[in-house]
């Protein structure tokens, strides 16, 4: 602190007396510019022990500033780890009424593969065609949160993870497929066609096509690990706990085969 003509100066501020310091912050303040730009303006002139507090909370007590201050900024999301096999984590959620039907959506993080069903009830869960997930996501409808579902995941050793409630980007990639699924059918409404038709169709073409996450083609990258295709050569037997003790084979896809060579044949003979 120095003394300059008398005044008390801290830095090139001058210190200003308590009785003052009232009218003064009401002066940075008469504009309403907020508290960065008030808190500007002070460092610039004056100075007293606590401004900078005294400041912020005559900002944030003024009922014109808040009635047109932004909202805060969205907290960033943590994106889920991406599984190393498909069908080890799905993203589930229902959705409807729509048109008159209710929908499960069942979508596998790792190859992105969706599966829709029309459902009557919102009770239903289908594992039956590729087995049991290692981890299950969905929101905190009642349905995923009864006793009866709860005893179903614990059962089966599924690790559930319910996401935040009102924040529905927690479940983004079952989301986002819902909302395309609802613009589809919406779109499609008036064709004439039955809605287990449309949405058939939808899922045909979704699932032939190159997926822009994995820039590959959902059936063969789902049915690569958890499929044994037409034609294959057997490295070897194993059984994955992950897959409930069901035997499946490692294979190697044969791109090319010649006259003669010896292969193995799924179905019929080789």
């Amino acid at each position: 602190m120095t003394v300059e003509e008398g005044c008390l100066l801290w830095g090139i501020c001058v210190c200003v007396p308590t009785k003052l310091q009232g009218k003064l912050l009401e002066e940075l303040h008469r504009d309403h510019p907020g508290i960065s730009r008030m808190k500007l303006v002070a460092r610039s002139y004056l100075w007293w022990p606590g401004i900078d507090k005294e400041i912020e909370n005559l900002a944030r007590s003024c009922e014109s500033c808040l009635a047109v201050k932004h909202k805060p900024p969205v907290a960033p999301l943590h994106p889920w780890e991406w599984p190393q096999r498909p069908w080890q984590r799905v993203h589930v959620d229902f959705a409807g009424p729509f048109q008159g039907s209710m929908f499960l959506v069942c979508v596998d993080a790792h190859s992105k593969w969706p599966e829709v069903h029309i459902t009557t009830t919102t009770k239903t869960l289908i594992f039956s065609a590729y087995g049991l997930p290692e981890q299950l996501v969905s929101d905190n409808g009642p349905q995923f949160v009864s006793d009866e579902f709860a005893s179903f995941v614990k059962g089966n050793g599924i690790k559930h993870f319910r996401t935040t409630p009102y924040h529905p980007a927690s479940n983004g990639l079952a989301e986002r497929f819902i909302q395309s699924l609802k613009q589809l059918l919406k779109a499609t409404l008036d064709s004439g066609h039955t809605l287990s038709f449309r949405l058939s169709n939808y899922l045909l073409t979704y699932r032939s096509s190159p997926h822009a996450t994995t820039v590959l083609p959902l059936v063969p990258y789902l049915l690569d690990d958890i499929s044994v295709p037409d034609l294959i050569c057997c490295d070897q037997v194993v059984e994955d706990t992950f897959w409930r003790s069901k035997v499946f084979r490692k294979v190697t896809w044969i791109n090319t085969l010649g006259r003669g060579q010896p292969c193995w044949g799924m179905g019929h003979g080789a």
